[in-house]
């Protein structure tokens, strides 16, 4: 209700929605506003970035993966997270040595070294996928729940992924994680339906938060407003 408030008087904030309309799966919407962002900010990394990531929750891979290319090359210093996500949505769509060719080139970081386990896991890399599973292991520590989840989610291992989720006790950003990648390969075990009930996220419980927005279908409305700010 808040942000349908905030949104009635400053239209020119509507991208504050980005984050709630893709909290709520609803990535149509969503994209209108990032599709506005960018027409107002090409060269705004942030706005490929959150272009792309909306894309990618969506799975809409190929859509997706120019958009992080973009986001990291205006702003390589500030892309800390953003090369892993791009190998990932590489590796989605079976481009497995081009991803790993990629990472492999980039800083060693929590986020980069967890999809290279994984990559190597896929290439059936098997020495170099555990070398870097117990690295990422270290560097989390055992209480590291939220990230253990994606690790072992991300790598297939269901029963250590769930083992982790059932540690949790706050679900913020819960709505929005659920989408990401590192949890596609969980998602058909009848445990991630159950988790999603618990968190409060799943489909059916999504379905019931209304929140009623409307754009504006005209681009020029939008950017001017911004613009002036």
């Amino acid at each position: 209700r808040y942000t349908e408030r905030a949104l009635e008087l400053d239209p020119g904030e509507a991208a504050r929605a980005i984050g709630l309309l893709q909290s709520l799966g609803r990535f149509d919407e969503a994209l209108q506003l990032t599709w506005f962002w960018l027409l107002r900010d090409p060269l705004s990394d942030g706005a490929h970035a959150s272009h792309g990531l909306t894309l990618l929750m969506a799975r809409r891979l190929a859509e997706a993966e120019p958009h992080w290319r973009r986001a990291i090359s205006l702003n390589p210093e500030g892309a800390l997270w953003k090369p892993a996500f791009l190998a990932m949505i590489m590796g989605f769509q079976g481009e497995y040595h081009e991803a790993l060719d990629f990472l492999e080139n980039q800083p060693e970081n929590l986020y980069n070294q967890t999809v290279l386990s994984w990559l190597y896991q896929q290439l059936d890399m098997t020495e170099e996928s555990e070398r870097e599973l117990a690295q990422v292991t270290a560097m989390l520590g055992p209480g590291a729940h939220f990230a253990l989840a994606r690790l072992h989610a991300l790598l297939g291992d269901a029963d250590a992924a769930f083992e982790q989720l059932d540690y949790l006790d706050t679900f913020d950003h819960w709505n929005r994680e659920r989408y990401w990648p590192m949890y596609w390969p969980i998602e058909h075990d009848p445990r991630w339906h159950q988790f999603l009930e618990k968190a409060g996220v799943s489909d059916a419980q999504l379905a019931e938060i209304e929140f009623n927005f409307k754009m504006n279908p005209e681009p020029s409305s939008f950017l001017r407003t911004t613009q002036e700010r």
